[in-house]
């Protein structure tokens, strides 16, 4: 049991060394198979699956009054029109990514994180959902062209599908610029989209040689502590010994 927090003590201390000059979202989600419906306006999202695992973006922020939209649980209607290059109308500013867990690379993970980081010096907050393809075949204003159609019913994935929000931070004052110049400024905040099973459901891949280096360096340091303490006990046990007087026959 002191091993275990002890690894979780010097995570967290890595966790706080690579994003002390950052700002960290991050969701766990369990992959679950589900039926398969074929999203027909998903083809241009990007995907993250095991061969790329993690993307660069420059995501535009949204206005600060809109945090209670931006924690919705529901896509919003007009998603299907939504593009790498283009908003849909009605619709905050966001980015939805596939996210692949078919991948045979992946398939023996059960448990994902996904996980949203950019530069502290952007005052802006991350809202962000994973969704099942359910969530996207059943919305509410569904019409020509036909955007999915059903599989057939052996069909079944662990595909999901992310949606990342970025909201201003900013605290408004009349004393400020306007609210759509400063807005400006946060129009490509540029982030890092990374997705990665968790092994043995509780650490991130990318983790394990930091913590394989830190059990290591654990294990040396305890072999040397007793070096250390066993020379300093040989040189007190000398100098607690009584000098011996020398005799003159």
């Amino acid at each position: 049991m002191k091993s275990f927090s002890l690894c979780h003590f010097f995570l967290f201390l890595f966790h706080f060394a690579v994003f002390a000059l950052a700002n960290t979202e991050l969701i766990y989600f369990d992959a679950q198979e589900v039926p398969n419906p074929e999203i027909q306006f998903q083809h241009t999202w990007p995907t993250l699956d095991a061969y790329t695992s993690s993307i660069r973006w420059g995501l535009g922020a949204n206005p600060p009054n809109t945090t209670d939209i931006a924690d919705d649980p529901q896509p919003c209607s007009n998603v299907f029109s939504w593009t790498p290059t283009r908003s849909a109308q009605g619709c905050l500013r966001e980015l939805w990514v596939i996210l692949d867990l078919d991948c045979e690379p992946w398939k023996k993970y059960n448990n994902f994180t996904l996980r949203i980081s950019w530069p502290a010096s952007y005052p802006v907050e991350a809202h962000v959902r994973v969704f099942e393809p359910s969530a996207l075949t059943h919305l509410s204003t569904p019409g020509p062209p036909r955007r999915y159609k059903t599989r057939s019913a052996s069909s079944m994935t662990r595909q999901k599908y992310g949606r990342i929000q970025l909201v201003s931070t900013v605290v408004w004052t009349p004393e400020a610029q306007a609210i759509e110049e400063f807005l400006k400024t946060l129009d490509a905040v540029p982030i890092i989209i990374t997705l990665e099973p968790l092994l043995l459901g509780i650490l991130e891949a990318s983790q394990l040689p930091t913590v394989i280096a830190v059990v290591l360096a654990l294990i040396l340091g305890f072999f040397i502590a007793r070096l250390v303490i066993s020379h300093l006990e040989d040189v007190v046990t000398l100098r607690s010994q009584p000098k011996e007087t020398a005799r003159i026959d």
